[in-house]
């Protein structure tokens, strides 16, 4: 049956309309622009009409085969390659739950390959990854362990205490559910007055799960509470094995380094402790050791290692430092054989120091004995042997020199004239940066964003070739926008060629953290910083929302913020609130960034008691109350004091200031003659009033009474039958 009704001029033809499992052979026959059909060619066999079904298979890196460790705060990225027929679904799983894309994942699988990106990863990202693909012929899945280091999370509460005396007490606690990836080393245990704000290590370091308190107050009330601490192994993870840097130029490496308690970091050099100078040295930080090299020489080249440890352990990384230069001499001494009267055949070594890239030639010279000239024999000898032809029967020659030559030409590149200025894309565009090359010997690219190297990836490729360098950016996304650099390089220097991209995107997420501060039992404040990525156009408005821990629910606090902090009011007190912000430009809305769960209560309390209260100055109408301040005043300045009096006769107390007080003693009125009252006073602060004084004794309301003196002086002045005349000068 014939299959084609139309000429066909291709060596290749799809059958359409077969029966699926049906059996069919075909052939083929020729036919020349005259009509003449050929012999039909051999049949195919019988081939069955069915779908060519691969089960799935996964290609995983053998790096994989142990746990990918990074620290808090780093991106990492899983990816293998993936094969079937048809071509096989992907999909990314955790804890029994397909991973979908949010802020901080993305997944960047294609046809052929399955990628998840984890960006700024935390504690919780850390764990067992599956990659599952699967297609008509089956599935396949694989694991990837990832191991996140971060600080452990909180130990398991409620921190029980027990055994309370009037001096000490004990507590333990439970370990905490998030080890930060690694052994918890022991536990800090401190503890604070409830009077105070300030916080007192107990305890430095707390090997088992509880703890016997002592040395306290009696009387005091105390709050305690436990951190974590880990222990980390030492890492050192150098980004090449290896670095090239041209005599009289400058050199740093910066290589990454991870453990805690932060480990001791050693440099040698062959084998033999890195002496430093104010040309060579030194400097370390939290995550990264950095050599630095000045005016490099061609001493400065050689075997670098890095030795890191802690106590679990050390671990050390190699790399090598080439110095780039003029060769050194040929290694001598040059041999002479095959002499004859008009040649002469030489021999000689390859030079002991190359200038750290391969000699390309040799220059030979000659000069005979009767001059001091010399002449060149050849500029490009190849090899360490050399013929020399056409001397001179009988004339005595000097063997020369014999230089080894490098044919340098520094980097030179030339772009297209649209990268002179920004280049703009809309996001999920593909974009090209493109720059020929030139340079003897070929130089070597690389691609920069920023001071990080850019490496191939899904999304992006490097198509570097001797002559021309290419990046390409597929998808592109907002974070693709920047700077590039590519750097050529060769021995005779380096060449750099700038490109700027702006990705027209939505914005990202504000930078963190979310700070909130000034926080109240009702209001509080939150500041942060603008996206680090602004999506190609400036940021008109923030979007501020909130939310109660114990809702799924967002509220919008504020919808048009111009600044990048914002005071929230009119919060429920004790409730426990997490607040976010978005970044607004002309393209949309960006991803939110978070804040940590706060409770509104005021960050203070109110004070004590007032002391030492005393009654002066009694009439029937008043008496003057006077104090002294209370011992603590909670934390915030005491703004005024409360004046009470209660009548023997009642049974409630009675404000008597109708304004706040400020001073330490105030005069009560209106008092009632005779009758008995006791007084007390409370302090307040932001904080509310706080307890009241004891109260005084009663005292009666009345004025003050004077009893006369005794008589002085006291003197007959007259006596008669029956009568005493008396005088005297007063009382006293």
């Amino acid at each position: 049956m014939k299959a084609s009704f139309t000429n066909i001029t291709e060596t290749e033809f799809v059958v359409t309309g077969l029966i699926e499992n049906q059996i069919y052979e075909f052939r083929v026959i020729a036919k020349n622009a005259a009509g003449v059909f050929s012999q039909p060619s051999d049949s195919t066999g019988a081939i069955t009409a069915k779908d060519e079904v691969d089960p799935p298979k996964i290609d995983l890196e053998a790096k994989y085969s142990q746990a990918v460790v990074v620290n808090a705060g780093e991106t990492f990225k899983l990816e293998a390659a993936v094969y079937g027929k048809p071509v096989p679904t992907i999909h990314w799983l955790k804890e029994g739950q397909e991973i979908t894309e949010a802020a901080r994942l993305e997944l960047k699988n294609t046809d052929f390959t399955a990628c998840l990106v984890v960006k700024e990863a935390i504690r919780v990202d850390g764990g067992q990854y599956i990659l599952l693909v699967k297609n008509v012929g089956g599935e396949k899945s694989v694991n990837i362990n990832v191991k996140v280091l971060d600080r452990p999370g909180a130990p398991e509460g409620p921190i029980s205490i027990y055994g309370v005396t009037n001096e000490k007490c004990s507590i333990s606690w439970k370990p905490p559910l998030q080890d930060g990836g690694s052994d918890v080393s022991h536990y800090i245990v401190e503890r604070r007055e409830t009077s105070r704000l300030v916080w007192t290590v107990v305890e430095p370091k707390v090997q088992t799960l509880n703890l016997k308190i002592t040395k306290l107050l009696p009387g005091n009330e105390y709050i305690f509470r436990v951190i974590p601490d880990l222990v980390i192994e030492p890492a050192v993870r150098p980004k090449a094995s290896s670095y090239s840097v041209q005599v009289g130029y400058d050199l740093k490496i910066d290589v990454p380094v991870a453990g805690h308690p932060k480990p001791i970091i050693t440099w040698t050099k062959d084998g033999v402790a890195l002496k430093q100078t104010t040309r060579v040295n030194v400097t370390d930080s939290a995550q990264t050791t950095t050599l630095t090299i000045k005016d490099a020489t061609r001493e400065d080249g050689g075997m670098y290692t890095i030795s890191v440890s802690n106590d679990l352990g050390s671990k050390n990384a190699t790399v090598e430092v080439i110095t780039l230069d003029k060769p050194g001499p040929p290694t001598g001494p040059v041999k002479l054989e095959d002499i004859s009267a008009e040649s002469i055949t030489l021999s000689w070594e390859p030079p002991t120091y190359t200038g750290g890239c391969p000699i390309s030639n040799y220059v030979v010279e000659k000069r005979d004995t009767t001059t001091t000239n010399w002449s060149v024999v050849s500029a490009t000898v190849a090899r360490t042997t050399l013929k020399v032809s056409n001397l001179k029967t009988g004339t005595e020659y000097h063997t020369g020199s014999i230089t080894a030559k490098d044919e340098v030409v520094p980097p030179k590149s030339e772009t297209d004239p649209m990268y002179n200025q920004t280049i703009v894309i809309n996001a999920g565009e593909t974009f090209n940066l493109e720059a020929s090359v030139e340079g003897k010997p070929i130089p070597t690219a690389q691609w920069f964003k920023g001071n990080l190297e850019v490496e191939n990836s899904a999304r992006v490729e490097i198509r570097n070739t001797d002559f021309k360098a290419l990046l390409v950016v597929k998808d592109a996304i907002r974070v693709d926008g920047g700077q590039y650099t590519l750097v050529l390089t060769n021995v005779a220097g380096s060449k750099t060629i700038p490109f700027s991209v702006k990705v027209l995107d939505r914005p990202g997420p504000s930078e963190g953290p979310l700070t909130i501060s000034n926080v109240t039992e009702e209001k509080c404040s939150l500041s942060w910083l603008p996206p680090r990525h602004d999506g190609g156009a400036s940021i008109s408005h923030y979007i501020i929302q909130k939310r109660e821990t114990s809702r799924l629910a967002w509220t919008v606090v504020c919808s048009d913020c111009k600044a990048t902090m914002f005071k929230v009011t009119k919060l429920l007190k004790g409730n426990e609130y997490i607040f976010r912000v978005m970044a607004v430009n002309k393209y949309g809305t960006g991803e939110p960034l978070e804040s940590a769960p706060v409770i509104m209560r005021n960050p203070f309390v109110p004070p004590g008691a007032p002391q030492d209260l005393e009654i002066t100055n009694i009439t029937r109408d008043s008496m003057t109350v006077c104090w002294n301040r209370p011992e603590t005043s909670g934390g915030s300045d005491i703004v005024g004091y409360i004046v009470e009096k209660r009548d023997r006769a009642g049974v409630r107390w009675t404000k008597c200031n109708k304004r706040r007080v400020t001073d330490l003693r105030f005069r009560v009125t209106g008092l009632t003659e005779d009758h008995e009252y006791e007084f007390r006073i409370s302090a307040e602060n932001a904080a509310g009033v706080g307890q009241p004084s004891p109260s005084t004794p009663y005292l009666k309301a009345c004025d003050p009474t004077f009893e006369p003196g005794c008589p002085t002086n006291v003197h007959v002045v007259d006596t008669t039958r029956d009568s005493i005349s008396l005088a005297c000068a007063g009382t006293k």
